[in-house]
């Protein structure tokens, strides 16, 4: 649960701020603890949920590129070239598949999504509020009521209604590395004097388990693949100690001169 580095761009003097109280690109503004639109690194939610409830990661669905919802299409990233055909849930990880994860959180439910969602700690403080450290709970919608499949196919991509801060993101692909329990957050250790003797602890130290050892085993075979063979390769460090992860590009709605902004995950 320690948080050993943490930084937000672009940056700033701190004996200095005033040339930076206007500026247009916010460098007062920390961005680890902003909240934005997960985009597909929610499909580790999905993903999780189903694996909890029993799915089996060889279930297989077809991408012809796009899902259907009465007359509304969702696109795949490659619908373009016919989509990615007859896949798994292993390989729709890899590739960041929109019509398989559409499928699959079909298959298993909002809720069922929204509940893995709240274990994983998003819509909850991560505990740095404790130290104050003013952080956001970002945004997870309600179960009450019915969901159209529509709308179960946009979160099931990490679209619609969904806020995730960096740290929250973070903190959930460390419970998938350490086997399935996930810590509260620690920015600040413990408080000092000035002959650097501890005065008073701060770090703070609960936890829970999320997901079972089988399934974050599972997920971290999934993220392997995912910089080995899939839409994360240009993170594959290969001899440094190797890595796993996984890629979103969130819609945000917003355009510049005719551009339209998203936000970069992994």
């Amino acid at each position: 649960g320690n948080i050993l580095a943490i930084s937000s761009r672009p940056n700033f003097d701190p004996s200095n701020i005033n040339p930076y109280l206007n500026d247009a690109n916010q460098p007062l503004f920390n961005r680890a603890l902003g909240a934005y639109t997960p985009g597909s690194i929610f499909k580790i939610v999905t993903a999780a949920a189903a694996l909890e409830s029993g799915v089996s990661p060889d279930l297989v669905f077809e991408c012809p590129g796009y899902v259907d919802f009465d007359g509304t299409r969702i696109n795949c990233w490659n619908h373009e070239r016919g989509g990615h055909g007859f896949i798994n849930m292993v390989q729709a990880f890899a590739q960041s598949c929109n019509s398989y994860f559409i499928k699959l959180g079909l298959e298993i439910g909002r809720d069922t999504i929204l509940d893995m969602a709240n274990k994983f700690g998003f819509g909850h403080l991560t505990g740095l509020n404790r130290q104050n450290i003013t952080e956001p709970s970002g945004m997870v919608p309600s179960t009450i009521g019915p969901a159209p499949p529509a709308e179960t196919g946009n979160i099931s991509i990490g679209q619609g209604p969904l806020l995730v801060s960096p740290v929250q993101a973070a903190n959930m692909t460390a419970a998938i590395a350490n086997g399935g329990i996930l810590n509260q957050v620690s920015l600040v250790d413990s408080i000092v004097n000035d002959e650097g003797d501890k005065i008073r602890n701060i770090k703070n130290s609960g936890w829970s388990r999320v997901i079972s050892k089988e399934t974050a085993a599972a997920l971290q075979g999934m993220m392997l693949l995912t910089v080995q063979a899939g839409t994360g390769n240009m993170a594959n460090v290969r001899g440094y100690g190797g890595s796993a992860g996984k890629t979103g590009s969130a819609e945000t709605g917003w355009k510049i001169d005719d551009r339209e902004i998203l936000h970069a995950w992994f």
